[in-house]
This record gives C-alpha cells, sequence and structure tokens, in this order.
C-alpha cells in the first residue's frame, strides 16, 4: 500500500481501539454522538468555576472544611447522587466569595447550597422542610433569602463542570475498573474538603485522582 493509504488506515485502527463512546453509537439513551462535544463544552466553560483567589479568612477556611464533611455526611445518609454533593461544594465556594453572610449562617448558607444542588442533580428535590429540620434555627425564610443571593452570585448558571463530571469520563475513556473507579470518588470526596485543591479547574484535579 502507499505510505499515506497505511497512515490513514493506521490512524483509523487507533481511533477505533481508542473511541471510548464507539460502542454506545447505537444506544440513544448514552448520547454516544455527541457526548464529546458535550465534554468539550463543559471544558471551555469551568474558567468560570475556577475561583479567583482563596478564602482569607482562616476561621471561614476552617469552618468552609466542616461544612463539606457535613454535606457529605448528609449526601450519604440521604442516599443522594455524588453529582449532588460536588455541585453543592462548587455553589458553597462561590456563595463565600459573593454572598454576605454571618459565620453563624455557615450551616444554612451550606444547607441552602444542598437545596438548590438537589434540584439540579437529584429526580426527586429535597423538600425545603427537610433542609430546615437538619439545619438548627433556621427557617423557610432564611433559605429562601439564601436560595435568591446564591442564585444571583452564580448569575443564574447552575448547571456546572464539577468534579465527578471529569472523573467519571476520565475513567469511562482509560477503560478503569469498577473497583479503582470507586477509590478515585473517594479520594474526590476527601480532597474538596481543602479549598486549595478546589481553587483551580476541576479537570486538572480529576486528572490528578486518576492518576
Amino acid at each position: 500500500k502507499p505510505r499515506d493509504k497505511v497512515k490513514e488506515d493506521t490512524e483509523a485502527m487507533e481511533w477505533e481501539a481508542t473511541e471510548p463512546d464507539f460502542d454506545d453509537n447505537d444506544d440513544p439513551d448514552m448520547c454516544g454522538e455527541y457526548c464529546k462535544v458535550i465534554f468539550k463544552n463543559e471544558c471551555l466553560k469551568e474558567h468560570k468555576w475556577v475561583m479567583a483567589a482563596r478564602l482569607s479568612d482562616n476561621k471561614i477556611s476552617k469552618l468552609r472544611v466542616g461544612c463539606v464533611d457535613w454535606l457529605t455526611e448528609v449526601c450519604f445518609t440521604w442516599k443522594l447522587a455524588t453529582d449532588t454533593l460536588f455541585t453543592a461544594v462548587l455553589y458553597l465556594d462561590k456563595a463565600l466569595r459573593s454572598v454576605e453572610y454571618s459565620l453563624d449562617d455557615m450551616q444554612p448558607l451550606a444547607g441552602t447550597c444542598l437545596f438548590l444542588a438537589a434540584k439540579m442533580e437529584e429526580v426527586l428535590s429535597i423538600p425545603i422542610h427537610d433542609i430546615i429540620e437538619i439545619v438548627p434555627g433556621t427557617s423557610v425564610n432564611t433559605i429562601k433569602a439564601y436560595e435568591k443571593k446564591i442564585l444571583e452570585a452564580l448569575d443564574y448558571e447552575m448547571v456546572t463542570p464539577h468534579l465527578m463530571l471529569f472523573l467519571r469520563r476520565y475513567n469511562s475513556v482509560s477503560g478503569t475498573d469498577m473497583e479503582t473507579h470507586n477509590i478515585s470518588k473517594y479520594l474526590a470526596t476527601l480532597v474538596v474538603r481543602f479549598q486549595g485543591f478546589c481553587s483551580g479547574p476541576q479537570s486538572v484535579l480529576a486528572a490528578a485522582i486518576c492518576f
């Protein structure tokens, strides 16, 4: 065969062998034909969610760790989707830099972030009274007030390129087994506790976890 033809055939074979969505092209539920476009769009959007600066107040940083631990526990207890947790953490990080709040209202603020995240990620959203039950001393009006402030801080862009989205994609492309994938999910729930890991692009953090 001519050299150019051999090169084309080789490249085609390599593409077919490494294409992660090749087996899903005939399944409309898997979105195999345009999932790469979706992934590319998420990569382009994630710069909007890169935090401009670390939280300067050390006390707020420590309270943030406690809030993330609390969100993780609630998501585990209520059997919420992993995506709900990571979306709530992104909302919280955005709110801590953009919303006026008192230190006593950190937990109501985190609860509101979970309330909003569940609306985006869960099939059935969390009733507001369930949030009030797990956040001592709060009220419906408090949650609604913070909900409005958070939405304004997000500029009403609630779809987030969160860590789990990239992690799931990378593990799919690399053909990772379920055990390794679960370990990477566990590592992800550990690193989101620390703002230093979450201040950069989520795609880079996910790649580091997979590595």
